[in-house]
């Protein structure tokens, strides 16, 4: 399931229950110990899977450079334990 700004309704759920149960699928992925906060250094290349991870840039880099480029390898969608392939939901 992506969350993030990417959720909009879970199927088979109501709008309120859909936003309830968003919201604490989002709280426990935003929890401290389910997170990484990369402290920079110069040269520094980061790499994150999209597909299995959330992405939130702070703003914290000053006068600083901050270069991004988005790469997509490979078209291959997601698989869960028993080999199921994901599927979209509800688009936004």
């Amino acid at each position: 399931m992506l969350l993030g700004g990417f959720a909009g309704r879970v199927e088979g759920y109501t709008t309120s229950e859909s936003e309830r149960l968003l919201s604490i699928f989002d709280s426990y992925v935003t929890r401290l110990e389910n997170t990484v906060r990369w402290q920079w250094s110069e040269g520094d290349v980061v790499i994150w899977d999209s597909l299995a991870t959330q992405h939130y840039a702070i703003a914290d880099y000053e006068s600083q450079q901050r270069v991004v480029r988005r790469v997509t390898v490979g078209k291959d969608v997601p698989v869960n334990k028993d080999n199921e392939s994901s599927r979209l939901l509800i688009k936004k």
